[in-house]
């Protein structure tokens, strides 16, 4: 038997059914983005079908009986459609970039405390005056290069990529549904 392989939605949404055929009883629908896990099979002549893994079932929380299979068409040409799955690499296809120290980043300095008493409140924490620019702390080299670095796939229609990890960090570029980075 052949190891499933995942595949995403890349149409609105697309059926599942209980055969490999457009005229199949219609099991579920399900969205643009969702992950699927199957087997591709040439079904019904000139169309390839994916027949759901039982993980992928279960994950979709459905259930079938016994002997029963679940089908979704990958490519909705014959039927006035374009394309409706797309594979995924598999975790064991994405291998790490070379040229990285394996090396565990060093933890951040702590941030300076206050000077002077003129610094703090009565609570003793640190005043905050509306005019301090926050500034990112500097960051060690080993940190910068944080060991093997893996290639990840942009399933959401787009991801922004910022200098830091915060939302407030500033934008470098923006990355589309299928990009690889």
């Amino acid at each position: 038997m052949e190891k499933p392989s995942p595949y995403e939605v890349v149409h609105d949404k697309v059926v599942i059914r209980d055969q490999p055929t457009t005229k199949g009883k219609m099991l579920s629908v399900v969205v643009r983005g969702t992950t699927l896990s199957g087997v591709a099979v040439m079904a019904d002549g000139s169309n390839a079908w994916l027949r759901l893994s039982a993980a992928c079932l279960q994950e979709l929380k459905m259930a079938l009986k016994t002997g029963e299979q679940a089908w979704v068409l990958m490519d909705g040409k014959s039927v006035g459609l374009g394309q409706l799955l797309r594979p995924l690499p598999q975790a064991s296809d994405v291998k790490p970039r070379q040229g990285y120290p394996a090396s565990q980043p060093k933890a951040r300095p702590a941030p300076a405390k206050p000077e002077t008493a003129a610094d703090t409140d009565k609570a003793g924490k640190e005043k905050v005056s509306k005019t301090d620019k926050w500034e990112e702390p500097p960051v060690p080299d080993a940190a910068k290069q944080s060991g093997p670095k893996a290639d990840f796939m942009v399933v959401h229609e787009k991801v922004a990529v910022r200098h830091i990890p915060s939302t407030k960090g500033a934008l470098i570029r923006v990355l589309q549904r299928g990009a690889v980075s």
